[in-house]
């Protein structure tokens, strides 16, 4: 089976890394790639004004610039429930902090923390997941 996928991370070598990752996995029928979370954000709004269907997977980084990730979750919630309800978010950061965790596990649509890098392994345990994933459980 085949999963849409967006990515939303500022940093270029990892933005790179995970787009072999998810293209060689075998996983994905599409990626689109954002640099900023307004960009990920304003692609979201034109899908839903549009009735088009959103990704089955986003890739979120906390640490962003102008909008980070925690904002584009906020944000997220103008959003109606219909539009998202098959979406899983998962944060893929370098941020293990605690309440940055917790946090994280406040906003519907999040399945999963993860630190960065992203690598095959956790790839399937993202698109495998069946109930939510926290650090140290996989």
């Amino acid at each position: 089976m085949t999963y849409s996928f967006m990515v939303l991370e500022d940093d270029d070598i990892f933005m790179e890394l995970n787009n072999k990752i998810i293209s060689k996995s075998g996983f994905a029928s599409s990626v689109e790639n954002f640099d900023y979370a307004q960009a990920g954000l304003d692609y979201l709004f034109q899908l839903s004004a549009e009735g088009k269907n959103f990704p089955d997977f986003i890739l979120l980084d906390l640490r962003m610039p102008i909008i980070n990730g925690f904002e584009f979750l906020e944000k997220l919630k103008s959003i109606p429930e219909e539009k998202l309800s098959h979406t899983k978010i998962h944060l893929l950061t370098s941020s293990l902090d605690e309440q940055d965790i917790e946090r994280a596990f406040s906003y519907p649509h999040v399945w999963g923390f993860h630190s960065k890098p992203l690598d095959l392994k956790k790839l399937q345990d993202i698109v495998s997941a069946t109930e939510v994933i926290r650090p140290g459980k996989i």
